[in-house]
């Protein structure tokens, strides 16, 4: 235990040592959990002056997850100055336990391709803001960024090495760096005495976008078509001489078992090429930060799961799904090919209002706007089945598959990131089941409705629900929104720990839809069919029942659903 004290003159007592390396040690702080102290073995005034230059420089951050490690306090042992406090970041691992396909397989096996899309995309949101107030990370590479498994948010650190500008003193280098992720307009300097640029960043990040998004291969790993060619190590040959092996050269060609290139977005294809291509010859071609955020976001739109395995996914300029097609040499360097996935918990912390850098995103729905689509698929594709369906096929169980196929595609369209095409399968199946079953149970709940009503007359508080035949028809109905919400429940089980919830949401959202039209809507459908001239058309009358049922099915179910599509854990 150590005790020290900040700016303020106030303690900061050092609890234990959790880690560490050549320059200093990483400590504890009592009563201060969401902080961890730096403490220099060796301090002296250039560090002191460098983290005064940082505290008075910070970049943006969101507002409820640390993007940037950035110190928070200097530290004091006495008059000297010791280290500094910094946010202490949990629940995360190394970038490069996410984009090394053994690695996450064995830490995180949930995460696919689209998630490390949004790790990318995130990855750039910090680039950018650190960019944004001056300052260059300088030592890019996989031991300083941090990646929280469950939300995808990235955390870079290590930031006391970032080249710092300072308005008095000039500027704070970085003095380290690694070969693989450094420019070529820099291998072999001097860092200690090399001024970095943004564009030298810029090299940087376009190889972990890279590693990310291929898979773990480094973008200038591949093989000598020339094999007689003695050149060390081929991946810094490649970056010293410009040779991008994913791009035409007659020198080198990519490694056998990475992805194929074309896998990429095309617009992302470009923008590594223009990074490790164009950029050999002019830096400042190399694609910025800001720009990659936009490319990024765009390729994440563009992805669609596979129609025969939706844990597979792949971008839409593709004819088919690559990773069906991949060969077994390079499957076994993919683990989303195994078909594991998982949403990601919670949802997105905006920037701060002052700052104009991006949101840092998660891969999640936003609540309100999810219900919204839920009501509309729900109420839109029943009412349109139901006015040009239900209303003008006779054969009762053709039209009931067809209003249910419809339906469920409708609602497919909502969640299909989340859930398997089968779900419109299981939809034809409950709606051919009502419409064959629910007049048999009408007929049955109605003729016992007086036998309910002679049981229950001493029962005051439920006599009521049995005076109505509308509760009556509701309860009957509850039966097959049970067989209903059974089946899908069948699905929702493999993805979401409480997917049982929604067996009851079928089933309430099914009993309110039944009394809300049959209660409400004879008296204000009537005005509504007049309006419209359509009175005696009973196909619009039809539509517009199974409207406003499968609205209030979509509010009550909805609620449950997107519960468990945010919250996989729910």
């Amino acid at each position: 235990m150590k005790i020290l004290t900040d700016s303020k003159k106030r303690k900061i007592i050092l609890e234990k040592d959790i880690a560490g390396g050549g320059e200093a040690r990483i400590w504890t702080v009592k009563g201060q959990p969401g902080a961890v102290a730096k403490i220099y073995h060796h301090p002296d005034s250039g560090h002191e002056a460098k983290i005064s230059a940082m505290l008075s420089a910070p970049p943006p951050q969101p507002k409820t997850h640390t993007a940037i490690a950035w110190p928070q306090e200097i530290l004091y042992d006495g008059q000297k100055f010791a280290g500094f406090t910094m946010p202490c970041i949990t629940d995360s691992l190394l970038i490069f336990q996410m984009y090394n396909p053994a690695q996450r397989q064995k830490l995180s096996a949930d995460f696919n391709w689209e998630h490390l899309h949004r790790v990318a995309y995130n990855l750039a949101i910090a680039v950018h803001a650190v960019h944004s107030v001056g300052h260059v990370v300088g030592d890019v590479n996989e031991s300083n960024i941090l990646v929280n498994k469950d939300r995808g948010f990235v955390t870079l650190i290590d930031t006391d090495s970032f080249q710092v500008g300072d308005k008095n003193n000039g500027l704070y280098r970085c003095f380290v760096g690694k070969p693989e992720f450094t420019p070529p307009e820099l291998q072999g300097t001097d860092f200690k005495t090399t001024d970095r640029l943004k564009e030298h960043d810029l090299f940087g990040l376009g190889v972990m976008l890279f590693y990310l998004l291929m898979e773990g291969f480094h973008p200038f790993t591949g093989v000598l078509k020339n094999t007689a060619l003695s050149v060390g190590r081929v991946d810094l040959h490649c970056i010293r001489n410009g040779i991008f092996p994913f791009h035409k050269n007659g020198k080198v060609s990519p490694s056998p078992n990475a992805p194929s290139f074309t896998v990429l977005y095309p617009d992302i294809q470009k923008a590594f090429i223009r990074c490790f291509v164009n950029g050999y010859k002019n830096p400042a071609r190399r694609p910025s930060a800001e720009e990659w955020i936009k490319l990024l976001e765009l390729a994440e739109k563009k992805l669609k799961p596979c129609r025969h395995n939706p844990n597979h996914i792949f971008s839409t300029h593709v004819k088919s799904c690559p990773w069906c097609n991949t060969p077994a040499q390079v499957q076994k360097n993919t683990s989303f090919v195994m078909g594991q996935q998982k949403a990601f918990k919670n949802a997105p912390s905006p920037a701060s209002a002052s700052q104009k850098t991006p949101v840092v995103k998660d891969n999640l729905p936003n609540s309100f706007l999810f219900i919204l689509q839920w009501f509309t698929a729900c109420s839109l594709g029943w009412g349109l089945a139901g006015a040009f369906v239900l209303g003008l096929i006779e054969n009762n169980v053709l039209s009931w598959f067809l209003f249910g196929t419809a339906g469920g595609i409708a609602q497919w369209f909502v969640i299909n990131r989340n859930i398997s095409f089968l779900w419109i399968f299981m939809s034809s199946v409950q709606w051919i089941i009502f419409g064959t079953a629910g007049r048999e149970i009408d007929s049955m709940m109605l003729k016992l409705l007086p036998e309910l009503r002679n049981i229950t007359s001493g029962y005051h508080f439920i006599l009521p629900v049995f005076n109505s035949p509308y509760f009556v028809k509701a309860a009957g109905h509850s039966l097959i929104a049970f067989s209903g919400g059974f089946a899908q429940w069948i699905l929702l089980r493999k993805k979401f720990r409480k997917a049982y919830l929604w067996i009851p949401a079928c089933i309430m959202g099914s009993m309110g839809g039944i009394l809300v039209t049959n209660i409400t809507l004879g008296t204000w459908q009537y005005r509504i069919l007049s309006f419209l001239g359509a009175a005696a058309n009973k196909n619009m009358n039809t539509g517009i029942y199974w409207a406003v049922f499968g609205g209030v099915f979509a509010i009550i179910s909805g609620i449950v659903l997107c519960r468990m599509i945010r919250n996989p854990k729910f």
